[in-house]
């Protein structure tokens, strides 16, 4: 059965290396076009800009800085997007549509991703 995350530009903002390139692969098996990863708040505004997002992979924390603005702007795009955390739920993402907590299994992150989608 084929993903509904197939076709799917989605947002990759994630700061740890190894975690971005499980959520890549994951993203590459279910027919999903990654874009990024994005290390920073930055790099990530630049991407939202620069190309059409369909969903993101957002994590709460980048080197000890919020995410915050990265997740303000994809509401004004009406862009879902998947809030990833290691952390207890931080008050700053809890208007999330979706949260999914680190460490993820793939299947899990594939059920956050999916429902954001279909929000």
């Amino acid at each position: 059965m084929k993903s509904p995350l197939a076709g799917r530009k989605v947002l990759v903002v994630e700061d740890d290396a190894i975690i971005a390139e499980a959520a890549l692969l994951l993203l590459a098996d279910l027919g999903a076009c990654a874009v990024g990863p994005c290390a920073n708040v930055a790099s990530a505004l630049a991407a939202l800009t620069e190309q059409h997002i369909d969903l993101a992979l957002l994590d709460v924390d980048l080197h000890g800085m919020r995410s915050t603005a990265v997740a303000m702007a994809l509401a004004e795009r009406n862009v879902p997007y998947v809030a990833a955390t290691g952390h207890a739920i931080a008050a700053a993402m809890a208007g999330a549509p979706v949260i999914v907590a680190k460490p993820y299994t793939p299947a899990r992150l594939q059920a956050a991703l999916e429902s954001a989608l279909a929000r």
